[in-house]
Formats: structure tokens, sequence, C-alpha cells
């Protein structure tokens, strides 16, 4: 026999017993017993009266809002301060909260800065037109030379539809 049996046969003989030993302690007690019922609650009779009697409810449980209103944003961004309180009642026009302003600061910013440039761009283009006008009254461009700054002028000027201010 080799020991790994060995103590496998030493563990089933344990457990055997311990079953055994159990079935033979609980063979002998009693069922538990129920608990007694409750003793009858006694009925008192008196005669009607006329009072005023204040109406309270007492309970656990969830209270829910006559009128609820869900409130979405126009713009997205980081809430800097909320200016109400729950419950408060608001109208149309009230501020209720305040978005961080500096990405949209930012944006104006860098806006501005492309309207700069792209003043710039017109400025140059008009510039360039009349020199090529005066060149080509002189016949000494072609008429396409005119034409191709004609056209960047009109590509700079506000209200093109390619441009990013229209």
């Amino acid at each position: 026999m080799t020991k790994r049996s060995l103590v496998l046969g030493v563990v089933a003989a344990a457990c055997i017993g311990c079953g055994i030993g159990w079935r033979v302690m609980t063979a002998g007690a009693e069922p538990p017993k129920s608990a007694a019922p409750p003793p009858p609650v006694p009925v008192v009779a008196t005669k009607v009266q006329v009072s005023d009697v204040p109406i309270v409810l007492e309970g656990i449980g969830t209270v829910c809002a006559y009128n609820m209103v869900d409130i979405h944003t126009q713009l997205t961004g980081t809430i800097e301060k909320i200016d109400f309180v729950e419950g408060q009642l608001v109208k149309p026009g009230d501020v209720i909260a305040q978005i961080d302003p500096r990405p949209y600061q930012a944006a104006l910013q860098e806006y501005e800065a492309i309207l700069k440039v792209d003043e710039a761009h017109l400025a140059n283009a008009e510039a360039n037109l009349r020199r090529y006008q005066v060149l080509l009254k002189q016949d000494s461009i072609a008429p396409m030379d005119t034409d191709n700054e004609d056209a960047k002028v009109a590509v700079n000027r506000p209200g093109f539809a390619g441009s990013c201010f229209v």
C-alpha cells in the first residue's frame, strides 16, 4: 500500500465516523416547537364625536414631483458656477449656470486673428489687381493674368462661399 492511499483511507474513515456521531447525537433531539400565537387585540367602543382630526401620513418611500423639467445646455463646457437651488422657481432668461468662458474666448480670438489674416490677403490681392490693371492698359501683360488677380480678390472678399466668414 502506498503512502497516498493510506492517507486517503484515514481521511475517509474520519469523515464516516463524524457523520455517524452527528446522526447519533441528533437522533434523540426533539423538533423545535412553534411559537405561541399572539394574544387577541381588545376592541373598545365609544360614542361618536365631531372634531377636527389632523391628517398625518408617515411612511418610508419616494416622493415624486408633480411637474419636472429637464435642463439641457445649448453649449458644451465645464460648469463654473450654478446660480439656482433645487426646487427654486426660474423664469425664461434667468441665469441658472455659468459655463467656463475661456474656450469660447480663445476661439473668438482665433477667429479674429483669421479675419485679420484674410483682410491682409484681400488688401494684398486688391493692390496686385490695381498693378495688373495698369500693366494691362499698357499692354504689358496678358489679360489672363489680370483675370487671375481679379479672381483672387473675389475669393478673399467677405461673403465668398469659400471663405471662413460668410
